[in-house]
């Protein structure tokens, strides 16, 4: 499942979020498209999903939410680890994604300090980092689709208030389109 993170604002329009986060699969010339092959991890050293509640906005994210990521990604990182030599290309990249966790998690760690509206605009900007940064997983048996997600909202306040612009840009579309249409 999904999480959220922490951070600076994550430079990818909501579109594109909307299209990598989809559950539902592509569709070629009205019919499904196969689902891409996936390596075969065998029985991996990943962690099992838990019943955390799934964050939905900022302010939801606790610290067991990075702790569960960190262990799925370091399941990830000692099963490609175990499987090439040190030195190897593959070692390397495994490494590699072992410290780009680290540090994301590092960062998401230091934004649950308190719930100020700048920590709040920080935790969510890291945890989107880390999702993008996990999204390669998703499928897997251990990943938890759910619960590790993009955060769109700091807090229920700010989810409300995007709603209300929502629904208020809705009206006016419609009052527009009313209004041409009147006008013929």
């Amino acid at each position: 499942m999904s999480r959220r993170c922490c951070s600076a604002a994550i430079p990818r329009p909501l579109a594109a979020w909307r299209r990598i986060s989809s559950p539902y699969p592509t569709r070629q010339n009205g019919h499904d498209a196969p689902s891409p092959p996936r390596p075969d991890w065998g029985n991996h050293p990943c962690t099992s999903p838990t019943t955390s509640p799934a964050p939905f906005n900022a302010d939801d994210l606790k610290p067991e939410h990075a702790e569960e990521l960190g262990a799925f990604l370091n399941g990830i990182v000692r099963h490609l680890s175990g499987k090439h030599p040190e030195g190897s290309v593959e070692e390397r990249a495994a490494r590699t994604l072992k410290e780009a966790v680290g540090v994301h998690l590092d960062g998401l760690n230091e934004c649950f300090e308190d719930e100020e509206p700048e920590t709040l605009r920080a935790r969510k900007a890291a945890w989107n980092r880390l999702m993008f940064i996990v999204r390669p997983w998703e499928g897997l048996p251990q990943f938890d689709a759910y619960r590790w997600r993009l955060v769109l909202h700091t807090d229920a306040d700010e989810a409300v208030e995007a709603a209300r612009r929502l629904l208020a840009s809705r009206e006016k579309a419609a009052q527009e389109k009313r209004r041409v249409l009147e006008g013929r």
